[in-house]
């Protein structure tokens, strides 16, 4: 009698299908449950030593397989350095130590990534002993017509040793007008535009200017002026000669005029700005002044300008530039007085002349030593012929 066997494959199939979820599960899975982030990160910042300590909690049971592996520094928002591991020197808690340089302010930032999964970034904020700064701002109108515009220049440097502070943030609160964004310039200047509001009355202005940077206290200074109306008589300046060359180191004397309309303005100074070169001013008479002004030496030619403001109760205040080229001028060949070593020419012409004489000390040497050779021979041949001649006497 023959056996028939009957194999159920539900069971089979329903393994199956389990089986295939479980897989695309695991695939889909993040590796998150398999690793991550740090826990917890303190950053410590040691003025004294300049190291930023970094204490990181991350667990693992197995430091070779899973740990940190990269430290990301960053200071002020730029990155500083990366560092790479191959483990963890603990299964919990460890601290890892870098010297950065940093000043009162300055942000230290570091960004610690587990190899497997995920990331933890914190900061700190360096405390440390702060220099103080000084600052110089320009011009300093005591008034500004309605409407108008004037530019100012702010200038900050070390108290302790008058260096330029580039970096800083400095910023142009006013009153009642208002001002555009400071921009920086170079070697620790910046600039602004102040705009005056349109008046019918004169009104009082204040505007608040501070500067900030790390490392240094914060600087405050208060600039006081009127605005005043349209009705207002305006000052006008005049520079004369109008020269578009000046030559380097040479002096040039202008003259200044300060008047409104027709009439010359008993002003007690004026204010002159320069880009370069020395500047020495003297009042002359009523509305009027002479500028005798010497450029300094330049190395090509270099444009300049000289500018002159003049300032009066009930006036708006008037100022004049002119823009010119300062010269740099050739260096002849006789122009040696200053220590400066001499031309090629004159090196030419003296090594030819060292040459000469060095020919003539040799031609009347040689002259000299054939000479007196001449005459030792010349007794020698006399001698010789007195002995031939000796036997026939």
């Amino acid at each position: 009698m023959a056996m028939t066997y009957r194999t159920s494959l539900g069971p089979v199939r329903t393994m199956a299908i389990l089986l295939s979820l479980f897989v695309v599960t695991i695939l889909n899975t993040p590796p998150g449950p398999l690793g991550h982030p740090p826990s917890d990160m303190v950053l410590e910042y040691d003025y004294a030593s300049q190291v930023l300590s970094v204490t990181i909690t991350h667990n693992s049971p197995t430091t070779s397989n899973h740990y940190v592996e990269t430290v990301e520094l960053f200071k002020n928002g730029i990155a500083l350095e990366t560092f790479t591991y191959q483990t963890q020197p603990d299964r919990s808690m460890f601290t890892y130590e870098y010297p950065v340089t940093g000043q009162d302010g300055d942000l230290m930032e570091a960004t610690a990534t587990c190899n497997i999964y995920g990331s933890l970034t914190m900061n700190t904020t360096v405390v440390g002993p702060k220099e103080r700064m000084r600052m110089e701002l320009a011009p300093r109108p005591t008034s500004i017509g309605s409407g108008m515009d004037v530019d100012f220049t702010v200038n900050l440097y070390s108290a302790a040793d008058d260096i330029p502070l580039d970096g800083a943030r400095v910023v142009a609160v006013p009153k009642i007008g208002s001002v555009t964004d400071v921009e920086p310039l170079a070697l620790g200047g910046y600039t602004f535009t102040y705009t005056a509001p349109s008046i019918i009355d004169d009104v009082a202005e204040e505007l608040n200017i501070s500067a900030s940077k790390n490392g240094y206290h914060t600087i405050y200074q208060e600039l006081l002026f009127d605005i005043v109306s349209e009705t207002t008589p305006r000052i006008q300046v005049s520079i004369l000669p109008i020269l578009y060359k000046l030559n380097e180191g040479e002096m040039t004397t202008f003259s200044v005029r300060v008047r409104s309309g027709t009439t010359d303005l008993d002003v007690e100074d004026i204010t002159v700005e320069r880009s370069g070169g020395d500047i020495v001013k003297k009042k002359v008479s009523k509305g009027q002044f002479t500028l005798e002004y010497t450029p300094s030496e330049v190395a090509s030619d270099t444009n300049a300008f000289i500018q002159v403001r003049a300032e009066m109760e009930g006036y708006l205040p008037g100022e004049k530039k002119l823009d010119f080229v300062v010269s740099d001028l050739p260096v002849g060949p006789d122009d040696d007085d200053d220590g400066s070593e001499p031309s090629s020419l004159t090196n030419t012409v003296l090594l030819i002349g060292i040459v000469l004489a060095l020919t003539a000390a040799l031609s009347i040497v040689i002259y000299l030593v054939w000479k007196k050779r001449s005459a030792r021979k010349g007794s020698a041949d006399e001698r010789l012929t007195a002995r031939e001649l000796g036997p026939e006497r």
